[in-house]
């Protein structure tokens, strides 16, 4: 409940902090892929769909199966609203597709990582920590799951667990169509984008 005379301000803190712990959350699932994958030797196609089971399940617990809805709507913003004229989910994705292509070819982080996904025993004989390196990829990629889904039940303004079991097929489709070598090392931010606009259209 917003304290008396709080108005829009409440509303955009608790908007504020739940988007931030979604994010974390997101995080800290990739960051329990990068372990099964990097200390207990799982392969990784089997932890993330191992994980993703179990994340599915905890979601199905947490709202006994059923649909959420009606959010605020300082928070439908992210899905619905528009930032001078441009749609926010647009201007987010392009803000995501900047950093990220950035990140992959401007940073020391991402010439390793191209490093280690082309070769691993090379990246670790150059003094590379292939595993740290491993799992802060798999945070990143959870926390633009977690972004993404926040903009699909904004969208929507419902969420359910189930929502994103569509897509999961679709991003493989547009990874692998868009260049990206599933045996790593090789992939392109334009190439993902070109992928993701050729299906759109």
């Amino acid at each position: 409940y917003a304290p008396e005379g709080s108005g829009g301000t409440w509303a955009a803190l608790v908007v504020a902090v739940s988007v931030g712990i979604s994010l974390a959350v997101g995080a800290g699932c990739g960051l329990l892929n990068g372990l099964l994958v990097t200390r207990v030797g799982i392969p990784p196609i089997l932890a993330t769909l191992g994980t993703m089971m179990l994340f599915s399940g905890l979601a199905i617990v947490l709202t006994r199966g059923t649909a959420l809805y009606g959010f605020p709507d300082a928070f439908l913003i992210l899905g619905n609203g528009y930032l001078f004229s441009v749609p926010v989910p647009l201007v987010l994705f392009a803000a995501a597709v900047l950093l990220v292509g950035v990140l992959l070819r401007r940073t020391s982080f991402g010439f390793s990582l191209y490093l280690v996904g082309t070769n691993p025993t090379a990246a670790r004989f150059a003094g590379l920590d292939n595993a740290a390196i491993l799992v802060k990829t798999y945070m990143l990629s959870g926390v633009l799951c977690a972004s993404a889904g926040l903009v699909m039940f904004a969208r929507t303004n419902s969420a359910k667990a189930d929502y994103g079991v569509s897509y999961t097929l679709q991003a493989i489709l547009v990874a692998v169509l868009g260049g990206t070598n599933v045996a790593g090392g090789f992939g392109s931010m334009a190439g993902l984008v070109l992928a993701i606009l050729s299906l759109q259209f």
